[in-house]
């Protein structure tokens, strides 16, 4: 089995569907390893959201490989984009992981607010989902969690694990482009 195919079977493993592979084709996508793609999940009985992942961000070799995915709420076709922009930034400018935030530089989605992505562990797939030993590496499946600028200025004032808190104490709907921060009604509290 190649490496490819490796990632293929991880994904298929957990989220049963096939995964459609999709290649945005402009801008530097030459830049991106040539096996590069991203997969597009349809929503299944057991997992009623769209879900578009990365499929060889990590290459053979490579000390420890990152692979990851967007959720969202109904087929869109800009979420190729924006992983694959996502993509050429850790690839070409730097190397992202756990708890990093990157600008996508435009919104999520539609009109949102969340204009950035925060790398979180993927809690909806389980701890078996996250790591894929191959004989060539370990690779990382992480969440890309779309939030907005004031959610990354108070992870960066107060450190990840106090913006984590944040979304669990709110139960934010991570599939929702309009929802409100999780910063709402947090100067209201008493500390």
């Amino acid at each position: 089995m190649n490496y490819k195919e490796s990632i293929l079977k991880h994904y298929r493993k957990f989220w049963v569907d096939e995964g459609k592979a999709l290649r945005w084709e402009r801008g530097p996508v030459d830049k991106l390893p040539e096996d590069f793609c991203i997969l597009e999940f349809q929503p299944t009985a057991e997992r009623d959201m769209w879900t578009y992942a990365t499929c060889c961000l990590s290459q053979p070799g490579e000390e420890q490989g990152l692979e990851l995915h967007l959720l969202s709420s109904k087929k869109d076709i800009g979420l190729v984009e924006l992983l694959t922009m996502v993509s050429y930034y850790h690839r070409c400018k730097a190397a992202l992981g756990l708890s990093h935030t990157v600008n996508f530089g435009m919104p999520w989605q539609d009109n949102s607010r969340n204009t950035y992505g925060y790398i979180s562990l993927p809690y909806l797939d389980g701890p078996d989902f996250m790591n894929m030993q191959t004989e060539q590496a370990l690779v990382k499946f992480l969440w890309l969690i779309p939030v907005s600028e004031e959610e990354v200025k108070y992870k960066i004032e107060h450190g990840s694990d106090k913006l984590e808190d944040l979304f669990e104490e709110n139960q934010f709907n991570y599939l929702d482009p309009y929802r409100s921060s999780v910063l709402r009604g947090l100067e209201r509290r008493s500390f």
